[in-house]
């Protein structure tokens, strides 16, 4: 068996080379796969039949981190995506922190399952910091595309540009009309929407199949809240706002708590949020009118499971990727926080 397969290694036949590797035990699989060497494990890996996982893996493996040593991670990426997740959450495990990241960076169009499975990893600390450039990079992989200009000019704008722009609807600002107590309301009415939205109705269709359904029907605003179009190009997403509760336009007024105000529906938790102004709790250290942060958006992307935000608007801006206690955790700037559903361009 051994001379047979060195004799198709020597004449280039990698198929035949591969399907009789795998008539060996693990360990001499193992040794003979190292020994090729990175470049005719490249060959070998091209040839290897499907069903052949004895043989590809380790040659997977051993060339992955080779490119990971040398630096290729482009290349790193499109191997570890001939992984199944296990093996590609155990390996991205092993790396550092840093060269985590500089790998999503790096993955190729080819391998967008690679960089959604080590984004959902993230943060592994409860938030990771993005600069701007790389959240960009991230953002046209898992889209496909290019940001436009305007996009970029919405993103500028901080916490509130990452909801908008991820919402693409159109409107300046996010709509609130949908605002609830608790993330699981609104991911309940998320789905239920969405169910309403995956049959592709009419405008008409989907007033008709919201005023039936048994939780929909019972809240004010989600007729309302579909943009002037085809339903069937929307699908319903969550994003969070956290803000100062006392919204009275007199400085001195709004320093205290509004205890009463945006207090959720009893029975739906639905939050009226027409009452919000946009105002920032008062902040006597910087003088008469001077305000704290106005408010904090997080976005809620499902296919990571998190919550990207900011510190600011540009200049300065960076991007957090948080998980759900962190990016709710109490800060002196805000004394409530809604959980929204809108709808977003698919």
């Amino acid at each position: 068996m051994l001379t047979a397969y060195r004799d198709e290694v020597n004449a280039g036949e990698w198929g035949k080379a591969a399907e009789r590797l795998n008539g060996f035990n693990d360990p001499d699989i193992n040794a003979r796969v190292k020994e090729l060497g990175y470049d005719k494990r490249a060959l070998l890996l091209a040839a290897v039949q499907e069903w052949n996982h004895r043989v590809r893996r380790p040659a997977l493996d051993m060339n992955y981190k080779a490119d990971v040593d040398a630096g290729r991670l482009e290349h790193a990426a499109g191997l570890l995506n001939g992984f199944d997740e296990p093996d590609i959450i155990s390996r991205f495990g092993q790396l550092p922190i840093e060269k985590h990241l500089a790998l999503l960076i790096a993955c190729p169009a080819t391998a967008k399952r690679v960089l959604e499975i080590g984004l959902r990893l993230q943060p592994k600390q409860k938030t990771r910091v993005w600069p701007v450039a790389d959240f960009i990079a991230i953002w046209e992989k898992l889209h496909g595309r290019t940001m436009s200009p305007e996009e970029k000019l919405d993103l500028r704008r901080g916490c509130i540009g990452i909801t908008s722009l991820n919402l693409a609807d159109g409107a300046p600002n996010p709509p609130l009309g949908l605002s609830f107590d608790s993330f699981e309301r609104a991911r309940a009415v998320s789905r239920a929407l969405n169910d309403i939205l995956a049959t592709a109705p009419t405008v008409a269709k989907y007033g008709e199949a919201v005023g039936a359904h048994p939780l929909l029907s019972q809240l004010t605003g989600v007729v309302s809240a579909l943009p002037s179009s085809n339903p069937a190009e929307w699908r319903a997403v969550v994003f969070s706002k956290r803000f100062w509760s006392n919204q009275n336009l007199d400085w001195n007024k709004a320093k205290k708590p509004a205890k009463g105000a945006f207090k959720p529906d009893p029975n739906t938790g639905q939050v009226d949020m027409s009452g919000d102004k946009n105002l920032g709790r008062p902040d006597p250290s910087l003088g008469p009118g001077g305000e704290m942060v106005r408010f904090d958006y997080g976005w809620y992307d499902e296919t990571t499971n998190s919550w990207w935000h900011a510190n600011h608007s540009e200049p300065g801006m960076q991007v957090y990727q948080s998980t759900l206690a962190h990016y709710s955790q109490p800060l002196v700037n805000f004394d409530r926080q809604v959980f929204t559903v809108a709808l977003a361009k698919k």
